[in-house]
């Protein structure tokens, strides 16, 4: 059997080479995978984050221009 190596690059190897090579390819797609979905993870904390402290900001400035209004107004 040939395996591609790289880009076009080949390799004869029997069946059990083969599987072992893909076995290794497998595993590391997966950690790639896993790796992702930390960073998705993390990406989606912050953004909970920001969207909390948007709220809480805009909420302080709602109050601060109602206080305003009260005042001058």
């Amino acid at each position: 059997m040939q395996v591609l190596l790289g880009e076009s690059y080949y390799a004869e190897c029997s069946a059990k080479q083969t599987v072992d090579i893909l076995n290794r390819r497998g595993k590391l797609l997966y950690s790639r995978i896993d790796d992702v979905q930390s960073q998705l993870d993390d990406l989606d904390v912050e953004s909970r984050f920001f969207n909390e402290t948007l709220a809480e900001a805009a909420v302080s400035m709602l109050a601060t221009v109602f206080r305003f209004v009260q005042l001058f107004g």
